[in-house]
């Protein structure tokens, strides 16, 4: 499913943290990992000029062994430039099955390269995007940054509107269960605000369909892996109503759509999946709508 991965990194204790949490994407058939460094061009040489002793390609060397003692293929690459363009060209070029970014919430500061790009490139890029949470700890006063990765036998959770989008998710949902994951929750939240509109007399109507659906969604991944597969239907805020949920019920993993918007505007403000993608405490993977159906 995920064969070739595109790890983009730099030099902080945060990149190294991505680069060594990443060994459950093994368990999804990948195999080959690129590390891409990307550094602006002044900032390259003003690196280079500040620190003369400081050497790129020792450093990608660290992160190259890391993967490696995780069982995967490495190839390294520097790019003297940041912008999201660039990482979509390789990923579409290249034929990459998946980006991987490390990513704080919203209430951490984000380190270097893990900030305002990981969401330019999940605006742009069709390709399926990981965003491995970050989180600073302390120990004895000292500072460090933790991935929260999440292993193939945990709990994940898979949001649906029921929509087209998540129609081609669902196919990765599937393949993930045939890998080995242990529980899935299927949860679909009515927007109360649109229900309450007009709709309310027809709830028990809705409930119904949703239901229905969400049991054939239940059978068809029970029907490819021995797995645990759970039904919640909730009502509220779709995007604040999956964040409690994943904080009560220990969730480790959120997979949801994400649909390409030409209006910026539309898709910070109106986006469920950048919501979660900002704000969720665990790692979440994104599964871009394809035009054509997987």
């Amino acid at each position: 499913m995920f064969n070739r991965v595109l790890i983009t990194t730099d030099f902080s204790d945060a990149a190294s943290a991505v680069v060594n949490s990443i060994g459950s994407l093994r368990a999804l058939g990948a195999k080959k990992c690129l590390i891409l460094q990307c550094i602006p061009f002044l900032k390259l040489e003003s690196m280079t000029q500040a620190k003369p002793s400081f050497k790129i390609e020792e450093q990608l060397q660290i992160q190259c062994a890391l993967l490696e003692k995780q069982g995967f293929q490495v190839e390294t690459r520097i790019v003297p430039s940041p912008l999201e363009s660039e990482i979509c060209r390789i990923a579409e070029e290249e034929d990459f099955s998946i980006i991987v970014f490390g990513e704080a919430t919203h209430t951490l500061a984000s380190e270097a390269l893990f900030g305002g790009l990981a969401f330019d490139v999940i605006h742009h890029c069709r390709k399926p995007i990981l965003l491995i949470r970050l989180k600073k700890m302390y120990i004895e006063n000292k500072s460090f940054i933790q991935a929260t990765p999440w292993e193939i036998d945990q709990h994940i959770l898979f949001p649906t509107d029921f929509s087209e989008t998540d129609h081609q998710v669902f196919e990765y949902i599937k393949e993930m269960a045939s890998a080995g994951v242990r529980k899935i929750t299927l949860l679909h939240v009515k927007d109360q605000a649109r229900i309450d509109l007009n709709l309310l007399d027809k709830l028990d109507e809705f409930n119904a369909i949703d239901l229905a659906r969400m049991e054939d969604m239940k059978s068809a991944l029970e029907k490819v892996s021995n797995i645990e597969v759970d039904i919640v239907i909730l009502s509220g805020n779709p995007s604040t109503e999956i964040i409690k949920f994943v904080e009560e019920k220990q969730i480790k993993l959120i997979v949801i759509g994400n649909q390409i918007r030409e209006d910026m505007h539309e898709f910070i403000h109106g986006s469920v999946s950048h919501f979660i993608a900002l704000h969720a405490p665990v790692s979440v993977l994104l599964i871009t709508a394809q035009q054509d159906s997987m």
